[in-house]
C-alpha cells in the first residue's frame, strides 16, 4: 500500500556511483547488495569500499541470476551463437557458482563468509523474453558488441 511504500522510501536510499567510490559516509549502511554486477568490479577496491560504508554487523550480499547451459539445450545453442558473433567471449558455460568471487570476499579485510549457495529455478521464457535476455548477455549487448553487431546477433 501507499503508506508502506512511503515508509520504505524514508528508510532506503539508492545511489548510482562506482562500487569502488560510492561517496557514502563511513559506517552508514546496513546492507550492500550487488546483483549481476560483482564480476565487473575491481574486487579489492570495491570490497574495501563496502567494508568502509557498512555499519558494524552489516551485510554484503552478492547475487547472480544465471541461465545454466549445462542444463539447457537452448542455452547451449545460444552460447554457441554468441561465440560466433563474439569469438573473444569466454564467459559461457557457467555453473552458477563464482569461486573467484568467494575467494575475493574471503580474502578481504572486514568480511567473513557466512554462506554461499546456489539453487535451481525453472524460469520460463517466451521467444521474445529469451532474445531480450541474451541481448543483455556480457557477450552481446552489455557493451561487448557495437549496435550493428547486436542487430546481426538478433
Amino acid at each position: 500500500d501507499a503508506a508502506a511504500a512511503a515508509r520504505v522510501r524514508e528508510r532506503v536510499r539508492f545511489v548510482v556511483a562506482p562500487a569502488e567510490a560510492t561517496t557514502l559516509a563511513d559506517a552508514s549502511v546496513d546492507v550492500v547488495y550487488a546483483v549481476q554486477c560483482f564480476p565487473w568490479f575491481d574486487a579489492p577496491r570495491a570490497l574495501a569500499e563496502f567494508a568502509r560504508v557498512l555499519r558494524p554487523g552489516g551485510v554484503l550480499a552478492v547475487g547472480h541470476f544465471d541461465y545454466l547451459s549445462a542444463r539447457s539445450e537452448l542455452a547451449r545453442r545460444t552460447e554457441r551463437l554468441v561465440a560466433q558473433h563474439n569469438p573473444a567471449w569466454d564467459l559461457g558455460a557457467s555453473d552458477g557458482l563464482y569461486p573467484s568471487q568467494v575467494r575475493a570476499v574471503d580474502a578481504a579485510d572486514g568480511f567473513a563468509l557466512v554462506e554461499q549457495f546456489a539453487y535451481n529455478h525453472a524460469q520460463p521464457f517466451t521467444h521474445e523474453q529469451w532474445r531480450l535476455r541474451m541481448r543483455t548477455c556480457n557477450g552481446v549487448g552489455s557493451g561487448a558488441l557495437d549496435a550493428r553487431a547486436v542487430d546481426a546477433f538478433d
